[in-house]
């Protein structure tokens, strides 16, 4: 047994699919500071004093999220924390009106409460729980999108009419 708490095996083995993720060791090694056998270690449970560095962590994440669609050791950092990461908007801020930006939050916020009011009512399955994370997302996401427009305003960048 690993002298190990959960969370910290639990970041072990995100460091390990984070290392997959970017093509193995060999790989992973070409895009950071460390060599294999120490990238290893990081996702080695026995290994209990050598854990991932973040300019490591953020070296691999750059290589890895264009491949997997998500940063393995920072989302698993970030729940531990109690946060979700939601990726930012790709569009530029100024690509919807202020009524769009309304608009979306409504339908999407909309969806939820009428999708997750009908799934209750029969109880919701995983099935039924999966649709709803991906409206949840939908939701959350066009919430970032306003954040995103309201922020530019808030620095300049974007003309608030």
């Amino acid at each position: 047994m690993s002298e190990l708490g959960a969370l910290k095996q639990l970041l072990k083995r995100e460091t390990r699919a984070l290392v997959k993720a970017v093509g193995g060791g060999d790989a992973g090694s070409m895009a950071c500071r460390v060599r294999q056998q120490v990238l290893s270690d990081y996702g080695n449970i026995t290994q209990s004093a050598r854990f991932v560095p973040a300019d490591v962590v953020l070296d691999l994440e750059s290589v890895s999220v264009g491949r997997t669609g998500h940063p393995h050791v920072t989302r698993m950092l970030a729940r531990a924390a109690g946060y979700e990461l939601v990726p930012l908007p790709g569009a530029r801020p100024e690509t919807k009106s202020w009524h769009e930006h309304i608009a979306a939050c409504a339908k999407e916020a909309g969806e939820v409460t009428s999708r997750l009011a009908l799934a209750v009512a029969g109880g919701v399955n995983a099935d039924e729980a999966g649709d709803l994370v991906r409206e949840v997302e939908e939701a959350i996401q066009s919430l970032v999108d306003l954040k995103f427009a309201l922020r530019a305003v808030q620095s300049g960048d974007l003309d608030s009419s």
